[in-house]
């Protein structure tokens, strides 16, 4: 059974955030560096804000599910 949105933790590693956002790992890495994902320090690590993650997109376009499909196409 394929996981839901709601099942992933509040805070998720760079890997596990390319998954829930349906890209890949290098993409999230380049939107980490370049801010527009809001990500938490955790000691040495970095970790995506998955809730504040969930209502950026949502105001990018009232609809939501436009952002994240052009997330996952890589254009931002």
């Amino acid at each position: 059974m394929a996981e839901e949105r709601e099942d992933y933790p509040e805070l998720l590693t760079q890997e596990a955030a390319a998954k829930w956002l349906g890209i890949g790992p290098r993409a999230v890495s380049a939107m980490v560096a370049a801010g527009e994902l809001p990500v938490m320090q955790v000691g040495s690590e970095v970790r995506i804000v998955r809730r504040a993650t969930e209502r950026m997109l949502s105001e990018v376009r009232p609809e939501g599910e436009k952002a994240r499909a052009l997330l996952r196409r890589g254009v931002r």
